[in-house]
């Protein structure tokens, strides 16, 4: 059955012209301008995430959301950002390659759709898929989506914008970064706590108990038994904020920077990332044989200023993690051993 990485976070938005966002000035970009734009918004206001993938071909994927509600307070940033996006779509639709556009009103509900090719892979053909209500994107070296719902209540906007480039034969993923990354973390770094964990669900936790389980994926035989094993490590508070921004560090440098045509995904927002081997979309997970991933999640817990690393080694069957990761070392038999800063 086909996997895909679960985004960290989804984002969406709606957006106009001002002083601060020009898009109809000559020779302007507007989408690079509208990008650029939310990259400097606040969280509150524009949700914001990035997927890179390494390849022969890498993917720089950016996607942004803003969710506004009719009548509520404080949200001046979210609507001036959500104006500027309609707009940048809008000029961009007619300045792209290719624009794919569709628009639904009825009984005072919008539903608002743009795909845009905005430069071309030397050698590949322009391809639009995906092409429903809800969404559609291209095939292209750069290409951006906007997809808007909205009603007398509520507005949610959700923006894409992919960057492909080649790079040549494709490497297969190296762990080493990953392995000095934690071995120097957790030598250099004092009051480290580290624990073994070991996630086990069954049928039963994958319909019964969906709020236990997340990133979920199918094994070939569907059994939906699932057993992860790995390590979690808690950052102290002190300490906590530059370990981020190491393993952000790494992640930039060894994959990103280094080796972008090695077969990885790196995921991020303001508050987490993971490293791992990119798969094949129809890859399976066994029961016969351990999936190895070298994988790595990071998480900075605003609530208690820690930060929180599990690193995955293997899986037998389905692959699944709990909710809230960072608060659990074990599950087994549907029932949850918490690490003890959570414990009641």
């Amino acid at each position: 059955m086909k996997r895909s990485i679960l985004f960290l976070l989804l984002c969406s938005m709606m957006v106009s012209c001002t002083s601060r966002l020009d898009n109809k000035r000559p020779g302007k970009d507007p989408i690079e301008n509208l990008i650029q734009f939310l990259d400097k918004q606040e969280e509150k206001d524009v949700a914001k995430c990035e997927r890179y993938d390494g390849d022969s071909i890498s993917t720089k994927a950016s996607y942004y959301s803003i969710n506004i509600a009719k009548g509520a307070l404080h949200q001046e940033g979210a609507i001036e950002a959500g104006d500027s996006c309609l707009r940048a779509f809008r000029w961009g639709c007619s300045m792209a390659r290719q624009c794919y556009h569709k628009e639904n009103h009825v009984l005072d509900k919008d539903s608002i759709v743009y795909a845009l090719a905005l430069d071309l892979l030397e050698g590949e053909r322009l391809e639009l898929y995906g092409k429903d209500s809800y969404h559609a994107i291209f095939r292209a070296a750069r290409a951006a989506t906007l997809h808007y719902e909205g009603d007398k209540e509520h507005t949610f906007m959700f923006v894409e914008h992919v960057v492909r480039e080649e790079r040549g034969k494709a490497e297969p993923y190296d762990e080493r970064p990953i392995d000095d990354f934690i071995k120097r973390t957790v030598e250099t770094t004092d009051s480290v706590k580290a624990y073994n964990t070991s996630y086990e669900f069954t049928a039963e936790d994958y319909k019964g108990n969906p709020s236990l389980v997340s990133e979920s994926y199918y094994d070939e035989e569907c059994t939906l038994y699932s057993k992860s094993k790995g390590r979690l490590y808690v950052i102290p508070v002190s300490k906590a904020k530059s370990v981020f921004e190491s393993m952000k560090f790494m992640a930039r440098n060894e994959y990103i920077g280094l080796h972008p045509n090695q077969e990885f995904v790196v995921l991020q927002n303001p508050s987490a990332i993971t490293v791992c081997r990119k798969d094949k979309e129809d890859y399976p997970y066994s029961t016969k044989r351990p999936y190895r991933h070298k994988s790595i999640r990071g998480y900075m817990n605003k609530a208690d200023g820690h930060f929180y690393i599990l690193v995955l080694d293997e899986t037998i069957g389905a692959f699944a993690l709990p909710w809230e990761w960072y608060k659990v070392l074990s599950i087994k038999d549907h029932k949850v051993e918490y690490i003890p800063e959570f414990r009641s």
